[in-house]
């Protein structure tokens, strides 16, 4: 895992999980099962090699330096809004952290809990380069109970899109993942795309499905499960291979491109290649939102 190098003792041990590092461990029965470990950290900002992404840093606070007010991007691992976080509270002090250090700031996050930190960041927008970005993967209530279940409608995070906007706060809708046959059809991406433009989103961007590590055994056993029918679209798609091949990517996100020459500049992030294996990022106007390498 790669909290090793936040540790405080800085050894290779699995971090807070019987070496005396951990604070505390709870489960509790709205996390479907989770357990979490409280962790003593060095630091919550990890740095992103490259500059490939629009961005140097990120915070991923239920994961895991030094400031130079490089753009720090929050969401790129997990979801720095999950429920748990309105319980921990973590975001409010991270975000008045990078305030004092005169940090720009990107959010991703498929919740609407981000606006309970809306004071916060309509006051670093006034001053400092902010954007908050909600992902929207479908407004098919079908296709978002069975691929996202227990998450907020999307529908509710568009209105988070709308509000931050209406606050002078950038904030753009990251279509994603694209999953051919479940939610890449135009018709279904299109009514996200025209609730975007009427939440006046800054940007709208689209990002392919893609399977990593144990990712891909988790995806194809949902699939055997619940669309056996594009089982052998998948095995073609995918094989052996982590990312789709160009071609097919291209064609994935094609619902996507020029949806917005009268007013928005679509942002497809879809560059990379099973070679480098990182997340994926095409640099929007402004702030870009960080790029989403979950898969639900």
């Amino acid at each position: 895992m790669r909290w090793d190098e936040q540790r405080v003792e800085n050894d290779l041990r699995l971090p807070g999980v019987g070496d005396g590092t951990v604070v505390r461990t709870f489960d509790a029965p709205e996390a479907m099962g989770v357990n979490f470990h409280e962790v003593r950290a060095r630091s919550a900002l990890n740095h992103v090699p490259g500059g490939h992404y629009g961005f140097s840093w990120t915070i991923n606070a239920y994961r895991g330096c030094t400031w130079r007010g490089e753009l720090v991007a929050l969401g790129t691992n997990t979801d720095p809004y999950q429920w748990v976080e309105s319980r921990y509270r973590m975001m409010p002090e991270i975000l008045e952290a990078l305030e004092e250090a005169e940090t720009p700031v990107s959010v991703l996050t498929k919740s609407p809990l981000v606006m309970r930190d809306l004071e916060i960041l309509e006051r670093m927008a006034k001053r400092l380069p902010v954007s908050v970005n909600l992902s929207v993967p479908t407004l098919d209530e079908d296709a978002w109970r069975a691929t996202e279940p227990h998450t907020p409608s999307p529908a509710s995070r568009l209105d988070a899109v709308a509000e931050l906007r209406r606050r002078g706060i950038d904030s753009g809708v990251l279509i994603a993942p694209l999953m051919p046959g479940i939610n890449d059809h135009p018709e279904q991406v299109r009514p996200i795309i025209e609730r975007a433009r009427k939440a006046k989103a800054s940007f709208l961007g689209g990002v392919a499905l893609h399977l990593r590590d144990e990712v891909k055994d988790v995806f194809f056993a949902w699939l055997e499960a619940k669309r056996p029918d594009l089982l052998p679209r998948y095995e073609g798609l995918y094989g052996d291979r982590a990312y789709m091949r160009p071609a097919h990517r291209k064609h994935t996100t094609r619902a996507v491109r020029g949806w917005g020459r009268n007013r928005l500049r679509a942002t497809l992030a879809d560059r990379s290649t099973p070679s480098q294996p990182r997340p994926e990022q095409a640099p929007p106007p402004r702030t870009p939102p960080p790029p989403q390498p979950q898969l639900f």
